[in-house]
């Protein structure tokens, strides 16, 4: 039997779970910490959902940045993605592999560090770096795995999927890129005038471009390659809120 992986956000998964659509029986669940002197809120805590319909869970808790320079000061604990998270997945998966129908994962947008860990997961299911790319984009299109999550994986498992989540986020900024309207010269002119000051004050929650701009690579092709990404990260995440409110409305 062939083992399944899915991802979902998590407002999608628990729409997913109230409306009795089919999921797997083993969920990793991701969210943000909670935070000191404040009330929980949603990002911060496991739907308790999720318990009733979920055979087995391993939850994390961290924040979606490659460094704690990249957190704003209210966000304590200062908690960000660890080597023992990927550890912590890899075991999850080989002491229940056996027993499980696949694997539900979700962060709070099922972008960034769920689609890293199911990257993770569909290679040691399948063993191919290639296959493993290619299934993650099928089932999840917006995928832009955490790039130090996925190196993690790579060094546990002597694998290569650092060289397929590049080859994952190049097809996703190129297909941005198109539908944007971004082949234009003008357009690229347009982002290479954008001044380092403006673009450190775009905050994106997620790795794609988490790391402030103005420490990016000198090399004018490699800024210009972190500039787009960072207006299509910021875009896509407006998308979604709006696709989400859409489906509310209906």
């Amino acid at each position: 039997m062939t083992i399944g992986v899915e991802v979902f956000g998590q407002l999608e998964l628990v729409e997913r779970l109230e409306a009795h659509k089919p999921h797997y029986d083993h969920l990793v669940s991701i969210g943000n910490p909670k935070r000191l002197f404040r009330a929980p809120q949603p990002d911060e805590v496991m739907p308790v959902l999720f318990k009733q319909h979920f055979k087995r869970i391993l939850r994390l808790e961290f924040y979606d940045v490659e460094e704690k320079r990249h957190l704003r000061p209210w966000q304590i604990p200062k908690k960000i993605p660890s080597h023992s998270d990927v550890r912590k997945v890899i075991k999850f998966f080989q002491n229940t592999k056996d027993d499980a129908s696949g694997y539900t994962l979700h962060c709070w947008q099922g972008i960034s560090r769920s689609t890293a860990f199911a990257l993770g997961i569909l290679y040691l299911i399948t063993g191919s770096e290639t296959e493993a790319r290619e299934t993650l984009k099928r089932i999840r299109p917006e995928a832009g795995p955490h790039q130090r999550l996925v190196k993690w994986f790579d060094q546990e498992l002597g694998s290569h999927l650092q060289v397929e989540n590049d080859r994952l986020r190049r097809e996703r900024i190129e297909t941005w890129k198109e539908e944007l309207g971004f082949s234009e010269a003008a357009d690229v002119e347009d982002l290479q005038e954008a001044d380092d000051a403006s673009i450190h004050a775009i905050q994106i929650p997620r790795s794609g471009a988490a790391e402030p701009l103005r420490l990016a690579a000198t090399a004018p092709g490699e800024r210009l390659y972190l500039k787009l990404d960072t207006v299509l990260d910021r875009l896509e995440a407006t998308l979604l809120q709006l696709e989400r409110q859409l489906k509310k409305l209906r």
